[in-house]
C-alpha cells in the first residue's frame, strides 16, 4: 500500500505524520519504505541520523537520483529504525520540477511488493512532485489545521485532483491535526466552528482519527522520546499514541478502537 502525506499548507504536521505512522507501522512489524520529495527533508534527517558516512551517501542514494536513474533499488537505504527503508530527498528536486507524474509511480511499482506499505513525504506546494505522489498513492492524507487558509489550500488541492487525476479522489481524506478535545463539544468554539465549516465543504472528512494538539510529536523527533497509549508521564503524549495507533489501524484494515491491534511503545 502506498500512502501519501499531502498538504499545500507547511505547518501543519505532514512529516510528523509520516515519521509516526511509519514507526507505529514499523513497531508492527510491517516493512515500511520512506520516500521523502519534500526538500526541507524533516523525514530524511529523522531516519538518516547516525548512519555512517550517511553524507556521502546521500549523494549516490537520494530521490532525485531514483527519478532521474529510474531505479528504485539502488537509492534505497537501510535506516535507523528497524523495519523501516528510507529514500532521502534531495536539494536537486526542483531541477526536474517539469518531470513527468508516471515517473515515481513507474519507478517505485518494480520494488514496492517487497515493502507492506510505502509513505511518501511530499512538500507545502502544488508541483509536479505532489501530482507524482497522489498519482502513485493508494490512500493520500491532508493533515488540516483549523483555520481559512487550510479551508482555501486544502479546496484548492481538491479542485487540482478533481481536474488532473480524478481517478484519486475516492483515495483522498482529510484529516483533523492539532485537535484540541477540551473543545470538540463546545458548539461555539473556533475549532466547532472550523469543524462545521469542514463538513460544509468537503464530504471526504477522515472520520475516527483527530491527532492532538501535543508537543509530545517534537519531543518524538527531536528528543527521541518514545509514545506509549498508557504514558502517565504526559496526557499528551498518551492521546498521540491512540490517534497513530487509529490511523495505523486503518491502514491495516482493522476497527479504528480495536486497542488488540494497538502498540504500546514506539
Amino acid at each position: 500500500m502506498v500512502i501519501s502525506n499531502v498538504s499545500m499548507k507547511g505547518g501543519v504536521g505532514k512529516s510528523a505524520q509520516t515519521i509516526l505512522l511509519a514507526c507505529n507501522l514499523a513497531a508492527r512489524g510491517k516493512k515500511v519504505w520512506v520516500i521523502d520529495l519534500d526538500p526541507n527533508n524533516s523525514s530524511s534527517l529523522f531516519f538518516s541520523l547516525g548512519i555512517k558516512n550517511i553524507q556521502e551517501i546521500n549523494l549516490e542514494k537520494n530521490v532525485f537520483k531514483l527519478l532521474m536513474d529510474r531505479n528504485a533499488e539502488n537509492n534505497i537505504i537501510p535506516s535507523n529504525k528497524e523495519n523501516i527503508w528510507l529514500t532521502t530527498s534531495s536539494i536537486r528536486l526542483p531541477d526536474l520540477r517539469s518531470i513527468d507524474y508516471h515517473v515515481l509511480n513507474n519507478t517505485i511499482s518494480k520494488v514496492k511488493d517487497n515493502y507492506d506499505f510505502v509513505i511518501i513525504d511530499t512538500p507545502p506546494t502544488y508541483d509536479n512532485h505532489v501530482m507524482s505522489a497522489i498519482f502513485a498513492a493508494d490512500i493520500i492524507f491532508t493533515p488540516v489545521e483549523f483555520n481559512q487558509d487550510n479551508i482555501n489550500t486544502a479546496r484548492y488541492l481538491r479542485e487540482k485532483i478533481m481536474e488532473e487525476l480524478p481517478e484519486k479522489y475516492s483515495c483522498w481524506y482529510i484529516n483533523y491535526a492539532r485537535w484540541e478535545s477540551q473543545w470538540e463539544n463546545i458548539g461555539n468554539s473556533t475549532q466547532s466552528q472550523f469543524v462545521n465549516a469542514f463538513e460544509e465543504v468537503f464530504e471526504n472528512i477522515l472520520d475516527g482519527v483527530k491527532i492532538p494538539s501535543t508537543t509530545a510529536a517534537k519531543a518524538y523527533i527531536n528528543f527521541g522520546e518514545k509514545l506509549n497509549i498508557n504514558s502517565k508521564k504526559t496526557m499528551g503524549n498518551k492521546k498521540l499514541a491512540i490517534a497513530i495507533n487509529q490511523l495505523a489501524n486503518l491502514l491495516i484494515g482493522a476497527e479504528v478502537n480495536d486497542t488488540s491491534k494497538y502498540v504500546e511503545t514506539f
